[in-house]
């Protein structure tokens, strides 16, 4: 557990989640910007699309009038069914004259008469999809509109969503796995110096810096570490001899002071008691 609260905390993992986070950030501006380019292609293909139908809609309706663009109405529902094309024809109360639409969408156009809205589609699981399309007013006595199903932007989009999410739950569960390992190596190493350096303070001098042999900063560093254990236990073990030499000097001189003159006893003190 506390190994485990080491790794947590140790400045390498820090490191890790920082770059985690980095990378992240760049992950997800990479995805957006794949995400935005690819909707906003989609949509231009969809929004040119609906512009040339519009445009063959017209012609039909200044050749023909509103009979004759109904029929066209009508003949393209059937023929671009496969195409998710989507076309209304309505009076001036906005009730259906032609097309494979049932009724007129709920949505305010914008200013380009653009529309976006929910219709309902049985066939999807969530029983509805969305539309795109530009609505027309045919001298204030029909509307018109003309449009697409956005199921393929809607499927490409939420693609690009799945992708982001699981690029980023990969990039995350990678980078904490190594920094994860990469933290237990290092602190491996780094324990492997503490406990020498323990070792060495409870006075055992001959220990030294274990090496991995892989030749790395850390291997590096125990080949210092212990030339300078080396330098330090030979300082130590010439002074203490040194020390020894001292006592040894120091005892010699102090028991030669103790030894009595080579003479014999004093005479003159003898004759001094006769007298």
């Amino acid at each position: 557990m506390r190994q485990g609260r080491s790794l947590l905390t140790s400045r390498t993992f820090r490191i890790i989640l920082i770059y985690l986070f980095v990378l992240s950030l760049a992950l997800g501006g990479l995805l957006g910007l794949v995400y935005w380019s690819t909707t906003a292609a989609v949509s231009r293909q969809i929004e040119t699309t609906i512009d040339a139908e519009l445009r063959g809609l017209a012609e039909q309706f200044r050749q023909r009038g509103v009979i004759g663009l109904s029929q066209a109405i009508e003949r393209r529902s059937t023929q671009n069914a496969e195409d998710r094309a989507l076309y209304l024809l309505t009076d001036a109360e906005f009730r259906p004259l032609a097309g494979n639409l049932d009724r007129w969408p709920d949505g305010e156009p914008d200013a380009e008469g653009w529309v976006t809205f929910r219709m309902a589609n049985p066939s999807t699981s969530r029983g509805f999809d969305f539309g795109r399309a530009r609505t027309f007013d045919l001298g204030g006595r029909f509307h018109l509109l003309v449009g697409h199903d956005v199921r393929e932007e809607t499927f490409v989009a939420g693609l690009i969503r799945g992708t982001l999410v699981w690029a980023l739950v990969i990039v995350v569960v990678i980078t904490v796995l190594s920094g994860l390992l990469l933290s237990r190596m290092l602190l491996s190493r780094i324990e492997a110096i503490n406990k020498t350096s323990q070792e060495i303070i409870a006075g055992d001098l001959s220990r030294r810096v274990p090496e991995s042999g892989g030749g790395d900063e850390f291997d590096a560093l125990a080949r210092n570490l212990n030339a300078m254990l080396d330098q330090i236990e030979r300082l130590i073990g010439g002074h203490e001899a040194g020390l020894r030499q001292h006592r040894a000097r120091s005892a010699l001189s102090a028991g030669a002071s103790q030894k009595p003159p080579r003479g014999g006893p004093d005479r003159s003190a003898g004759r001094g008691e006769l007298s």
